[in-house]
């Protein structure tokens, strides 16, 4: 029988808003940095790349205080937060957590397939970029192909010299 605790209610309650002001913001930061990504703005795509890093970091200190937080009620069971609040919470305090717990879960579910979605992109970003500097390497290259004696193709490539080396220069 769950035991009434106002106090760690009114704790659980502010740390989950508090978390869930945080995945905000990380949204918001990852939908700016996919701005930066299609507009090429690298500098600012550095400074955002920042800005993530440091809201991840508390958001796995906030998740840690959350734990510390219900460890009491817990003693120490690894549960979801929204079973451990159908459990050992009272029904008008159910009735203050878990929208909260709803919106925090909706709001992480969120974030991650945002945040695969910008990691997808940045990947799909560079190896376009990879494939063309690929491409203008080999293209700037002569090709040598060459036949060994069972027929298999062996190719060498021989760096040019650049187009403006081989013009005639006036007198």
């Amino acid at each position: 029988m769950p035991t009434p605790n106002p106090q760690l209610v009114q704790a659980l309650k502010r740390h989950l808003e508090k978390e869930c002001k945080l995945y905000e913001s990380y949204l918001e930061l990852l939908q700016k940095q996919r701005d930066c990504l299609t507009k090429f703005r690298s500098d600012e795509m550095s400074l955002l790349d920042d800005k993530r890093a440091r809201l991840s970091d508390e958001m796995k200190t906030l998740e840690a205080s959350r734990f510390a937080l219900l460890s009491e009620v817990t003693r120490g069971e690894g549960r979801r937060l929204s079973e451990i609040v159908q459990e050992k919470f009272l029904s008008n305090e159910k009735a203050i957590l878990l929208p909260i717990v709803d919106r925090l879960k909706a709001l992480v579910m969120k974030a991650r397939t945002a945040s695969q979605e910008f990691y997808k992109l940045t990947h799909f970003a560079l190896n376009m970029v990879n494939g063309t500097l690929s491409i203008f390497s080999h293209a700037s290259q002569n090709v040598t192909t060459c036949y060994n004696p069972t027929g298999k193709v062996r190719e060498s490539y021989s760096p040019t010299s650049s187009r403006h080396e081989r013009v005639i220069k006036s007198a």
